[in-house]
């Protein structure tokens, strides 16, 4: 779990996260995967978000616990990081007033 740990503390919050490595069909990859069509198109879209409390950050969070520790593949107390990260995210609501975020999201079309 140390490598893992040190990883994610790295990252911080409010840096950019790219998708687990078990989700590989993403806008990333995904026109590669679709090379079979001759005319691939990705449509993306980008929704900023300013949270004004921890709650919808650790309610997401915990919506994903059973992928998340399922890629991880060891023990881990999913509700310690929830505080801690209910914790960091009311820090920066303090500083900064919001927790921001992107959502991103993306449509490939095949012809």
């Amino acid at each position: 779990m140390g490598r893992r740990r040190r990883a994610s503390s790295q990252q911080g919050i409010g840096r950019p996260v790219r998708a687990q490595p078990g989700h590989s069909f993403t806008t990333e990859t995904g026109a590669v995967i679709l090379a079979a069509f001759s005319d691939v198109t990705l449509h993306q879209h980008e929704l900023p978000l300013a949270i004004p409390s921890a709650e919808p950050v650790v309610t997401y969070l915990d919506s994903i616990r059973e992928p998340v520790l399922r890629s991880l593949g060891e023990p881990l107390d999913f509700d310690a990081v929830l505080g801690l990260v209910a914790a960091r995210v009311e820090e920066v609501i303090r500083v900064r007033g919001t927790f921001r975020a992107v959502n991103r999201s993306g449509v490939f079309v095949c012809r």
